[in-house]
């Protein structure tokens, strides 16, 4: 095949959504270990891997909107949308991994946070004195039970983050203190967007708000050190259950790369469906939190202490999606790479066919 529209009409590009949607699924639809004779993944994470990304969209369509709602409406908008995202972060886990490690994730996760939650209400320790209200539905120990989901929907994308070659790579014991601390600095740099936010709505108060950052009211600064205590411990634990990598990536490495373009044009980021979830969260958490915050709810301070905690930690991550997508230097060697063997089907990829527009080619990433 020759790649060519059969209708004789020009392709498309594919946009960022529609590729973000097709390749979450790519490590999960097809053989991956197919070379080393190793078995297709299974239905469930087929399955998985595609409605992961769709559960996050849906996520975010909600919090879109949060400014013209109010009272029932945006307390209801506020639970679907955290329940959507760890839905997504559990399939995302699921797709990758499997059900077993999908199972630890979320018993860790949500477990320690509840944990953590309690130990908070009942002795103030580490984030200091508060108590929930009713408004964010059933509790347990006093703790919403809404709130340990969104402990798993803040520690899985910091985990990922965290594990990029540009942060915490390595399995040993620096490599493991070194996850676990841009874990915990993602997950407090992450709360100090939605903690404000969720104060003001009434849904849980402080005992003694003060001190607290300049121009942000509510929230003490004890809740910033529990957070990186707190994530240090998750983000330590779930790197201890997870794996560092699947058998099929650790077979095929090179073919988890997308192309930047033909002929090597410029760089985008990755949209591989190992970071897809993540990096939506995570960049949507970012920039939409400063955009809100600076638009709609009129707390400028604390768009900007966002913007420079969490870009900390979000910024090199996207730069090293990015990185990956970069065309090579001559020699055909990328740096901290192995020189890849060159194949007939990326060549073709490249060219259109057979797998037609860059990105849609039908083998595993």
């Amino acid at each position: 095949m020759d790649g060519s529209d059969p209708t004789g009409a020009g392709r498309r590009p594919p946009v960022l959504p529609e590729v973000l949607l097709r390749r979450a699924s790519a490590p999960c639809a097809s053989a991956p270990g197919g070379a080393a004779g190793r078995p297709s993944p299974g239905f469930a994470r087929a399955g998985a891997g595609r409605f992961a990304p769709i559960a996050a969209w849906g996520g975010i369509l909600v919090q879109l909107l949060y400014p013209a709602l109010d009272g029932v409406a945006l307390r209801a908008a506020t639970l679907g949308s955290v329940a959507l995202f760890a839905v997504a972060c559990a399939a995302h886990v699921l797709a990758l991994h499997g059900p077993a490690v999908a199972l630890r994730v979320i018993t860790t996760a949500c477990g320690i946070g509840l944990v953590l939650e309690t130990i908070g209400l009942r002795t103030g320790f580490p984030f200091g004195s508060y108590t929930y209200s009713a408004s964010l539905g059933p509790q347990v120990f006093g703790v919403p039970l809404i709130v340990p989901l969104a402990w798993l929907t803040i520690s899985w994308p910091c985990l990922v983050l965290a594990r990029r070659p540009a942060g915490g790579a390595g399995g040993g014991l620096r490599g493991r203190a070194r996850t676990a601390s841009i874990g915990a600095a993602g997950m407090a740099a992450w709360d100090l967007f939605w903690d404000p936010q969720l104060v003001a709505a009434g849904h849980w108060t402080w005992s003694h708000p003060h001190p607290g950052l300049p121009g942000v009211d509510g929230v003490p600064l004890t809740n910033a050190v529990g957070w990186l205590l707190g994530g240090f411990l998750l983000t330590a634990l779930l790197d201890l259950v997870v794996p560092r990598s699947r058998p099929e990536d650790r077979a095929e490495p090179r073919r988890r790369r997308v192309r930047a373009g033909e002929g090597g044009r410029g760089r985008r980021l990755s949209v591989r469906g190992h970071d897809v979830v993540p990096a939506l969260l995570l960049t949507w958490t970012w920039a939409g939190s400063v955009l809100a915050n600076l638009v709609f709810f009129g707390e400028p301070a604390l768009a900007g202490y966002g913007a420079l905690a969490l870009g900390a930690t979000v910024l090199p991550y996207l730069r090293s999606l990015a990185g990956e997508d970069a065309p090579a230097p001559p020699g055909g060697q990328t740096p901290d790479r192995e020189a890849p063997s060159p194949e007939p089907r990326d060549r073709g990829v490249r060219g259109g066919a057979p797998g037609g527009p860059v990105g849609t080619g039908t083998g595993p990433l």
